[in-house]
């Protein structure tokens, strides 16, 4: 609403800012005018006074014309021949003169009614003028009306614009708040949240450091652990078991081995003794065996030499 009253303030002195200075090239106009009149007045005037004198010497010329003839027509008969030629031209300078007083006094009378309108209208010209420049000075107030409600009109919509900014700011700064108090309240739920979990691992972890405080490992070999959190070492514990008696029956084959060993080592010895001996034997069974195919093979050899040289 404030937005269209300012608009119509504004529109307002638009208009009368529009008519004032209309009215203000009408009184310049309507002073041209008068000035103009006057000058018009003044040039007839002059015009009156010049026609008047050229009427004046009209009038003087007719009359001189008239007189003249008056003379030749008193005297007819003595300067009768003499005189003809410049009656007749005073007779065409009378009927000029006549034409040009005719003339002249018309001109003057026109000039004289131009002179008396001119002045008549120059009451109302100023009238006219006087009538503007009211209509000016009641513009100028209007204007000036206008002007005052158009400021006034600004400053209550700049006013109104402020309180509407204020408005946005407060209403930014308390959405700003708003986002800082979720923000806020989210961190302190997630905070919440996790001690909450942290508290529940610390009783789980302390309640499971309790429990396993009560295990015993030789309790473990004898008998299976019944605690759930716990049972997943019984596997452990059969496999040590397993391993236990692995052990306890690696160091019985131990022991019968070690207590055989004595009998071993002597059965060993004499074994390499005997071995020794019969390693002697066949290496001297391999040199005779040796001697002997040697000695065959050159018995035959000398056999095949006499048998050659009797065929030969």
């Amino acid at each position: 609403m404030q937005r269209k009253e300012l608009k119509d303030a504004q529109d307002k002195l638009a208009g009368t800012q529009n008519k004032v200075k209309g009215l203000k090239t009408d009184v310049a106009n309507a002073a041209e005018t008068i000035e103009d009149i006057k000058e018009t007045i003044k040039t007839c005037d002059q015009n009156v006074s010049e026609k008047a004198a050229k009427l004046e010497e009209a009038t003087t010329n007719r009359d001189a014309v008239a007189d003249a003839i008056s003379k030749h027509v008193a005297n007819p008969h003595d300067e009768a021949d003499a005189k003809k030629a410049a009656y007749d031209q005073a007779v065409a300078d009378q009927i000029a003169a006549n034409d040009s007083y005719e003339i002249e006094r018309k001109a003057w009378y026109d000039e004289e009614n131009n002179n008396v309108a001119l002045k008549a209208s120059l009451p109302n010209a100023e009238q006219k003028v006087q009538d503007v420049q009211a209509e000016v000075e009641s513009a100028t107030t209007v204007r000036d009306n206008a002007k005052a409600d158009l400021n006034q009109a600004t400053a209550d919509y700049s006013k109104l614009q402020s309180a509407k900014a204020k408005a946005e700011s407060t209403k930014a700064d308390e959405e700003t708040a708003k986002a800082a108090y979720d923000s806020a309240k989210k961190a302190l739920d997630d905070a919440t949240a996790d001690l909450k979990a942290k508290h529940d691992a610390l009783m789980k972890a302390a309640d499971l450091k309790k429990r396993s405080e009560a295990l015993s490992y030789e309790d473990a070999m004898e008998n299976d652990i019944t605690d759930a959190d716990f049972a997943y070492l019984n596997a452990s514990t059969a496999n040590v078991k397993a391993l236990k008696l692995e052990a306890l029956n690696a160091v019985d084959l131990y022991n019968a081995a070690y207590q055989r060993f004595p009998d071993a080592e002597a059965v060993y010895t004499d074994a390499k003794k005997v071995n020794a001996a019969a390693i002697a034997e066949l290496a001297i069974a391999q040199a005779d065996y040796d001697a002997e195919v040697k000695a065959e093979e050159e018995a035959k050899k000398k056999k095949a030499e006499e048998e050659a040289k009797k065929k030969g």
